[in-house]
């Protein structure tokens, strides 16, 4: 094998490790925003029901989608 292949097997492991906690801190992130967004609409007179309804149709990319998203 030439070393150019080497290097990246050897970086392999920290390449996904560091996409791996990206990706478990957008998803926090996007659930806090989404919690926000449910108490603004709330706050400013929108229906519990309607509020949650309307949060909830914000998506959040799974893990999956994202590799796929790359190709």
């Amino acid at each position: 094998m030439s070393k150019g292949i080497i290097y990246i097997l050897a970086d392999t492991p920290a390449i996904l490790i560091t996409i791996t906690f990206s990706y478990l801190k957008y998803k926090r992130k996007a659930k806090k925003y989404m919690k926000i967004f449910r108490k603004t609409l709330i706050r400013e007179g929108v229906e519990r029901k309607m509020a949650k309804k309307l949060a909830s149709e914000i998506k959040i990319v799974n893990l999956r989608e994202l590799i796929n998203m790359m190709h």
